[in-house]
């Protein structure tokens, strides 16, 4: 019964900033509304916004334009006008319906009370590296949940296999005195070439790929 979301607008690769002109260079890097599509530099693309109705994730924000957001806050503003006015409608005809049903309190809803309070009090007391890791764990888990505990994974699989590739080539500390961490460094810094490169010529990829 849910309504389908709207199918998202294009986004241009525009060659500037749409609203101050700037060519998009290794320094100045392109950036999308979500809503309009249009291209634009980080400072006229700083806001955030929600998006459900085109199928983004409703507890995410996402990045749009000075003019789309104020476009979205007031949308959201006579959103809430109505709303309010409808359930002073409802009240005047003994028609209102609760928001909630009091007195229920499932045992999942006390869990969930329990639990950031028991984390809560854990972070706020000195704790040793084991037991910090172990509630730095759980909070992830509670805010994000399962997708959360996978990126600490591949965090651990990746220095793994950071390590798993020094061994592999011969990276040691006679050969090519390279740590764990400086290789891992070298490669998000091979990374952000990589996005740099993105930025400044978007149909690359699709180039090399058609070849």
């Amino acid at each position: 019964l849910a309504p389908r979301p709207l199918p998202r607008p294009p986004r241009e690769n525009a060659a500037s900033c749409y609203a101050c002109r700037r060519s998009f260079s290794s320094t100045l890097l392109r950036h999308h509304c979500r809503l309009c599509g249009r291209s634009y530099c980080h400072g006229h693309s700083s806001w955030t916004h929600r998006l459900p109705h085109l199928g983004y994730d409703a507890d995410v924000a996402e990045r749009v334009c000075g003019e789309c957001k104020a476009a979205l806050e007031a949308r959201d503003l006579a959103e809430r006008i109505a709303w309010r006015m409808a359930r002073c409608r409802d009240h005047l005809g003994g028609t209102l319906t609760p928001y909630f049903e009091t007195g229920i309190d499932t045992a999942e809803d006390a869990a969930l009370r329990l639990a950031r309070a028991a984390i809560a009090m854990a972070k706020s007391i000195p704790l040793g590296a084991q037991a910090t890791v172990a509630v730095e764990t759980l909070d992830v888990l509670r805010k994000h949940g399962l997708k959360g505990v996978y990126g600490l994974i591949l965090r651990k699989e990746f220095m793994a296999a950071a390590d798993l590739l020094c061994r592999i080539t011969g990276i040691n500390k006679r050969a090519w005195p390279l740590s764990v961490h400086e290789l891992s460094a070298a490669v998000f810094y091979a990374l952000a070439q990589h996005r740099l490169l993105r930025g400044m010529d978007p149909e690359r990829e699709h180039r090399i790929h058609s070849l």
